[in-house]
């Protein structure tokens, strides 16, 4: 897979953890939610989340990632506490999300 190959070579070369690369592990975490992988799901969106809050300010794909983490637990785990507080990060910087997103976002 692509974007697997991607990371690795990323974290071999040690290239910085910026926001491309934030985007590269949502991506791949969204591709592993879709493929009903939710465990490696939510351990590559962890890696993104933490990119995210290393960088600080709110940005459209911090938004993007606390969404992709609210949707992978709510189907992984409906009634999980994570499902909600995702959901409510995302909620609460939606104006960074694509609308449909936000009309899709259930605590």
């Amino acid at each position: 897979m692509y974007y697997s190959d991607a990371i690795k070579l990323r974290k071999k070369l040690q290239l910085d953890f910026d926001e491309p690369f934030m985007y590269l592990l949502k991506n791949y975490g969204s591709c592993l939610f879709y493929r009903g992988r939710f465990e490696e799901s939510v351990e590559t969106l962890h890696e993104a989340r933490n990119i995210a809050e290393m960088l600080g300010e709110k940005r459209p794909c911090t938004a993007n990632v606390y969404y992709a983490l609210a949707r992978t637990f709510r189907s992984w785990k409906p009634d999980s506490q994570e499902a909600a507080n995702y959901a409510k990060a995302a909620v609460e910087m939606k104006d960074l999300l694509d609308s449909l997103y936000v009309k899709n976002i259930h605590f």
